[in-house]
């Protein structure tokens, strides 16, 4: 599974543009061209889009160009934008000009001269430096969008980032905690991450992490620094642990991968509270996808997941 955010302009940004761009006109072809398989390659291998380099041949250029602006200075093509409809799209800087603000400036000119209501991109999910750019202009996130490829082909399907947000402060506002939501502006999809953003010690992120028993899923919440112990586990459960696997995560749990939270999880799955997060006053489950997370008391916790009880399946915590 792979995934792409969509963004939208939701916080329109104080700068204006200091840049002239241009219409596409064809002495740039061969620059075009080169320079768009070159920037784009990565990101549509990490997404399985093929051809990895788009452009194989001229008929590329023949129609559809008319959206395409360039930024070219003393004869060199910086680098280029396309303004479809109501979509910031191919926005790409010639390599040997990136880190000195382009791309910056490229993105802002196309927010100035898009002139639409509505304004959205999309960006692979690994590609952080992009999304900060963007989100420092004034996007945010509004999509996850799922890209999978087997035998038929490629498929793409989207989430609604916005529901899942809404659907757990529905949750959380219901029992009194809705206003511990927090929204970071980098992902929190890893124990480190998560500590980077909420500030504080990796130990006090509770993880969720999602296991099968008796062929049904079942949650469990434990402190960052906290590692499953077999025995422990088995001693619990009475069988081995065997975690969902990553492509079943979201079918199972309702969340995307990296945004498994104890909040409003569907109907008849046990959610378990690991001891681990009891030596802390408050801990830090996330959200609901991997930009949110909740601050609560060991105590809350229990109070807002409605989980089931207590118990002790992790080690390394104590040492």
């Amino acid at each position: 599974m792979r995934l792409a955010y969509e963004m939208a302009y939701k916080h329109p940004a104080n700068e204006k543009p200091d840049i002239e761009m241009i219409p596409y006109t064809a002495e740039y072809q061969n620059e075009y061209k080169t320079l768009y398989n070159k920037c784009f390659h990565e990101m549509r291998e990490a997404l399985d889009i093929r051809p990895y380099d788009f452009i194989q041949d001229d008929s590329y250029f023949d129609s559809g160009m008319d959206v395409v602006y360039m930024l070219v200075e003393e004869g060199v093509l910086i680098g280029a934008v396309s303004l479809e409809d109501n979509e910031v799209n191919n926005l790409f800087v010639n390599p040997l000009y990136q880190g000195f603000g382009y791309g910056r400036k490229i993105l802002l000119w196309a927010l100035e001269n898009i002139h639409t209501e509505r304004i959205i991109l999309h960006v692979s999910s690994w590609n952080e430096k992009a999304v900060r750019l963007y989100r420092s202009v004034g996007f945010d996130i509004t999509k996850t969008i799922i890209v999978e490829q087997d035998e038929s082909g490629r498929k793409e399907y989207s989430k609604d980032l916005s529901m899942i947000n809404e659907m757990v402060k529905n949750w959380l506002d219901a029992r009194g905690f809705g206003d511990r939501l927090t929204e970071h502006t980098e992902t929190i999809d890893t124990v480190e991450h998560a500590a980077m953003q909420v500030g504080c010690t990796e130990a006090e992120i509770a993880k969720t992490l999602s296991f099968i028993v008796d062929e049904k899923p079942v949650i469990i919440v434990m402190a960052g620094d906290g590692r499953v112990n077999s025995s422990k586990f088995k001693a619990q459960f009475h069988t081995k642990p065997s975690m969902i696997p990553r492509d079943r995560v979201e079918e199972l749990t309702g969340f995307l991968p990296g945004g498994v939270c104890p909040f409003g999880v569907p109907e008849g799955i046990p959610i378990w509270l690991d001891v681990s997060m009891k030596r802390f006053d408050y801990v830090h489950p996330a959200g609901g996808n991997e930009f949110v997370s909740v601050k609560l008391t060991p105590d809350e916790l229990e109070k807002a997941s409605g989980a089931i009880g207590w118990c002790d399946v992790c080690k390394g915590w104590e040492e």
